[in-house]
């Protein structure tokens, strides 16, 4: 099991089979931070499939990657990736709400990175949730992935993802200023939306909160074929998916 020192005293493991006690207390947590996504009345599918399971899986079991950030002897994140034909699929991502906004989240990402270049992949590809900020800016802002797609209730009533997918770069060229104060701020409705997609230019829409039925209907009259999102601008508090047309 190796162990890499960070500058805020996380440490990111590579889990192994034989770590059972770390395995359940991934499990737990997973559990405790998928949980917060249901509402009271619906029955949670899950996000991803127990870790236990997961790792005795015949096929996942060789190909999963299970990370897990520990500060001192406490589980406070976990990811679980995939290793594809040519690709590194993340299936799930959280961290111990009380530890969240200290970039434990960029940690796993940055190891997930290592492991990609370590095994010779050269995309990544995720969900995301739409409200999901803590994933969606890393990924975009700074790791130069994009929102390629859209799926309404995806994981069970409610539970929508953006269609997250990207090459593995070292670096993302800033998005020029004049772009960010040109592009239509266009609220989430449907003529609105497709008024926009219309106009060919770059526009942003606002992130949705959770349960948002309407909002979630609207990112569905994206002209996905045509446009991705690649940056998360926060503006007066508020934040927003820029969508420029594919090149």
């Amino acid at each position: 099991m190796k162990l890499n020192d960070t500058p805020n005293n996380i440490k990111i493991v590579e889990l192994k089979p034989d770590n059972i006690d770390l395995a359940k207390q991934m499990e737990a947590l997973q559990l405790t931070v998928n949980s917060q996504e249901k509402d009271k009345e619906e029955k949670h599918p899950g996000i991803g499939w127990p870790i236990l399971v997961e790792m005795s899986d015949p096929m996942l079991g060789k190909s999963g990657i299970f990370l897990a950030a520990l500060k001192e002897k406490k589980l406070v994140g976990f990811y679980l990736l995939t290793i594809g034909r040519n690709s590194l699929t993340a299936l799930d991502l959280g961290v111990d709400p009380n530890f969240r906004g200290r970039g434990i989240a960029n940690l796993l990402h940055d190891e997930a990175k290592k492991i990609a270049r370590r095994e010779g992949l050269q995309v990544k590809l995720s969900t995301v949730s739409p409200h999901n900020v803590a994933s969606l800016k890393p990924n975009l802002n700074r790791d130069g992935f994009t929102v390629t797609g859209w799926a309404a209730n995806k994981y069970g009533p409610g539970m929508h993802r953006f269609y997250v997918r990207g090459k593995f770069q070292s670096e993302k060229k800033p998005v020029p200023q004049r772009l960010l104060e040109r592009a239509n701020r266009v609220p989430l409705e449907r003529k609105a939306i497709t008024t926009a997609v219309k106009q060919r230019r770059p526009f942003m829409v606002p992130l949705i909160e959770k349960h948002d039925a309407a909002g979630a209907e609207a990112y569905g009259h994206v002209n996905w074929d045509k446009y991705n999102g690649t940056h998360i601008h926060e503006e007066n508090g508020q934040h927003y998916l820029l969508l420029e047309r594919k090149r």
